[in-house]
């Protein structure tokens, strides 16, 4: 199955974890931060190229334009919300994400270690497994990497 290369900056995974959005709450955090929540840097704002590749081969690259508003955490589902369990902690050199939402139609779970410095390149190693209920779920593995072009064109919108 292929994936955008876009997952990154699009809502794709977003959206596949759709029963995440709306709620109180926020990210965990490291017991080595006492009570502080880890965030994922802010990409540098421009132009990113993408590349996925998943078990369907390698996606065609995409182009996105990144603003400086532009929260990874959200576009990898860990947005805030009472209906999902998440995760994120750094971990070495990266940060592990995981999050598992549901409702009454399907569980969603994506789980996977994002790097990089996030000025120039960013790669991220991602699982995701969509159950509808009743059913068995599907799995998808994700590899992404993400590179820094410059600034943005005006052919490419702005994503916040």
């Amino acid at each position: 199955m292929k994936v955008a290369a876009g997952v990154l900056f699009t809502a794709g995974i977003g959206l596949s974890l759709s029963a995440c959005e709306g709620g109180e709450g926020a990210p965990a955090a490291s017991a080595a931060q006492e009570g502080e929540a880890v965030r994922l840097p802010r990409l540098r704002p421009g132009r990113w190229l993408s590349v996925a590749m998943t078990g369907g081969g390698i996606d065609d690259p995409e182009e996105t334009c990144v603003g400086p508003d532009y929260d990874l955490a959200e576009r990898f589902g860990i947005e805030r919300s009472r209906a999902c369990k998440r995760q994120l902690r750094r971990e070495g050199d990266h940060y592990a994400i995981a999050a598992t939402c549901s409702n009454p139609l399907a569980t969603v779970a994506l789980n996977g270690t994002i790097d990089g410095d996030f000025r120039n390149v960013l790669t991220a190693v991602l699982r995701l497994e969509v159950t509808p209920a009743g059913q068995p779920g599907e799995v998808i593995e994700i590899a992404l990497e993400s590179r820094y072009q410059g600034p943005c064109t005006r052919r490419i919108g702005i994503l916040p």
